[in-house]
């Protein structure tokens, strides 16, 4: 089908259907699209393709080619719960970016245009707004699941041993997605199951991991590949084990009757991170819920008073200013709040340094009065090495200086005039009050 057609489809399943799940097998690279500002972006192609044309003669019509701009402008956030796009450069970050390109507003990035949320390293159970970079080992919680090729994809019809080699024989691509697409709509088991079982039936390895899609990669092949020694005749590719496949965001969800409950992501918090009192500054917040609804923030300010957005649209960024009248850190909250009533958990603090507030400085000496630099953690949170000045809140806070050169007991230290001893490997910690700028001094002894 044409272009057209693709994203007249595209149109008509966002508007008629809550979750949309997207397969596409094509060829996929980067150019451009006729629009301005003239710049590259990522596309996958229509049957008609974007290289007319035989190797020795051939053109480029990039009116054939589907971008990232295209498809993020055809689905909303939330409703492509799953993608499966088996095209070069499909699950790519990096060579052209994602998010939106750093001199418009125009998306950048397969993954982004499908989902419209970037792509990150996160811990298992993360709720926030960006998708988990690695969704089989550590999937986030949003019920999203993108899965592409960061570098070339393999055709349907070559094949591929368990060792990653094309020119060796082994069982054909296409069966590979077979079995997957299989086990994860048949026998109803998540899509990270649904790669173990499929890996296992192709190759009979342990599982996802296990497989020449993970380590150590595969070559991918495609006709233009005319030698047969992996090296493409035109366009971006080499030879070796380049080629892996990457699953995004969450690989628990499953994809037979998929009804997600309805969740909130804790919201991404932008804004200037210094300024002056009196003085208004403007920050943004932003959401995704599950289901599509409606979104507002409530924004707290750390200096006793709070705001409320009006209602946005499901992945719309809100904007609300505020005005600091005294010297310190502020820690900006926010949480949000879907249609359906639904709250998400509250943001990561952005800090905002206002004025001129206190100082800390924590200084660390060994018994010969010589400097150390000790790594350093205010409130739990690392800042740096002893022998430097940090911009702190005033108030209460806990200090903790990490003891990583006493080589030898027995030994001992004390934390200005308090004293601990303990095993090889300890923690010197501390709570102290700030009103004003401070200094701490640590002092290690040991004998060897």
């Amino acid at each position: 089908m044409n272009k057209d057609v693709i994203l007249y489809q595209a149109d008509y399943f966002s508007n008629n259907y809550d979750y949309v799940a997207i397969v596409d097998w094509d060829h996929g690279v980067v150019g451009y699209p006729d629009q301005s500002p003239y710049e590259l972006h990522y596309l996958f192609e229509d049957d008609l393709g974007t290289v007319i044309g035989t190797p020795a003669s051939h053109y480029t019509d990039f009116s054939n080619g589907v971008f990232d701009i295209d498809i993020y402008n055809a689905f909303p956030p939330a409703k492509v719960h799953f993608a499966f796009i088996d095209a070069c450069l499909s699950a790519d970050l990096d060579d052209v970016g994602q998010g939106f390109h750093p001199n418009d507003s125009l998306p950048l990035g397969m993954p982004f245009a499908f989902t419209h949320r970037y792509v990150g390293y996160v811990g298992g159970g993360y709720s926030g707004p960006v998708m988990s970079v690695d969704g089989y080992n550590s999937p986030d919680t949003f019920p999203q699941c993108y899965i592409g090729f960061p570098f070339g994809s393999a055709a349907l019809d070559q094949q591929i041993d368990k060792d990653g080699d094309f020119d060796e024989g082994g069982p054909y691509w296409y069966e590979w997605v077979v079995f997957f697409f299989y086990f994860a709509l048949n026998q109803d088991i998540s899509v990270n199951d649904a790669l173990d079982m499929a890996s296992w039936m192709q190759w009979q390895c342990d599982g996802f991991l296990d497989s020449p899609l993970v380590w150590p990669g595969f070559t991918a092949v495609w006709p233009m590949d005319t030698n047969g020694d992996g090296i493409w005749e035109y366009g971006s590719g080499q030879q070796g084990l380049h080629s892996t496949l990457a699953v995004y965001g969450n690989g628990n969800i499953h994809l037979k009757n998929f009804s997600p409950s309805d969740m909130v992501t804790w919201p991404a918090v932008g804004g200037p991170t210094t300024g002056e009192v009196d003085v208004s500054y403007e920050f943004g917040a932003q959401s995704f819920d599950s289901h599509g609804h409606d979104i507002r923030y409530t924004f707290d300010w750390d200096d006793g008073s709070q705001n409320v957005t009006d209602w946005c649209s499901n992945g719309d960024i809100a904007n609300m200013s505020h005005t600091w009248s005294t010297d310190d850190v502020f820690s900006v909250r926010v949480k949000a709040q879907c249609s359906n009533g639904v709250w998400s958990s509250w943001s990561i603090p952005h800090n905002v340094i206002i004025g001129d507030p206190p100082e800390l400085t924590v200084y660390a000496y060994d018994q010969y009065e010589n400097p150390l630099e000790a790594p350093l953690y205010i409130d739990g949170n690392y800042v740096g090495t002893t022998g430097y000045s940090y911009t702190v809140s005033s108030g209460d806070h806990w200090i903790t200086v990490e003891d990583t050169f006493v080589i030898e007991p027995p030994y001992a230290a004390t934390f200005d005039y308090y004293y601990y001893a303990g095993d090889y490997y300890y923690d010197i910690w501390l709570d102290v009050s700030l009103a004003s700028d401070k200094t701490v001094i640590v002092y290690y002894y040991g004998w060897y």
